[in-house]
C-alpha cells in the first residue's frame, strides 16, 4: 500500500526537476505542489499503520533478514526522514525566495535524497511486503 505513493512522489518530483530545468516555475511550482501532497499521502498511511501498531515487517522475521538488508533498510529510513525535513525547508525557500541560489544548493541535496528514499522504499516494500500480512489503512481489513 506505501509502494503507491512512493511510486507517484517519485515520478511528480522528476517531472518537478524537469520543468525546473525548463525555467517552467510555474509548471514546476504545480508539481512539486502534488509532489508534496502525495508525499503527506505516504507520510499519513505510514504513521497510520504505526499507531495502530502495524509494522511492515514483525520482529522475527526482521531477525531473518541478512545484515546488508538491515543496512539498506536503515539508510531508508534515515534518508526519508531528512527527506522529510528538507522538503519543507526548501519548498519554503522556493516560496520565499524562487530562483535564489539557497533554494537551488538545498533542492539539488534534497533531490538526490529524496531520490534514493523512494527507490529504496520501493525495494524495501517490495521485499518485505505481503499482501496476507498487510492492513489496508483505509479500510482496517487484511487485503
Amino acid at each position: 500500500m506505501l509502494a503507491i505513493p512512493n511510486a507517484i512522489s517519485f515520478v511528480l518530483l522528476m517531472i518537478a526537476v524537469y520543468f525546473a530545468r525548463q525555467k517552467n516555475i510555474r509548471a514546476h511550482k504545480t508539481m512539486v505542489f502534488f509532489t508534496m501532497m502525495s508525499s503527506c499521502v505516504l507520510v499519513y498511511l505510514f504513521a497510520d499503520m504505526r499507531l495502530r501498531g502495524g509494522s511492515l515487517i514483525d520482529k522475527d522475521r526482521l531477525a531473518s533478514f541478512s545484515l546488508e538488508f538491515k543496512v539498506f533498510l536503515a539508510s531508508h529510513i534515515i534518508a526519508a526522514t531528512i527527506t522529510f525535513l528538507l522538503s519543507l525547508v526548501v519548498c519554503a525557500l522556493g516560496l520565499r525566495e524562487p530562483g535564489k541560489k539557497w533554494h537551488k544548493k538545498f533542492a539539488y541535496i534534497l533531490i538526490t535524497i529524496w531520490a534514493y528514499s523512494a527507490i529504496s522504499g520501493l525495494v524495501v516494500n517490495s521485499m518485505v511486503g505481503s499482501p496476507d500480512e498487510a492492513v489496508s489503512p483505509l479500510t482496517r481489513q487484511k487485503y
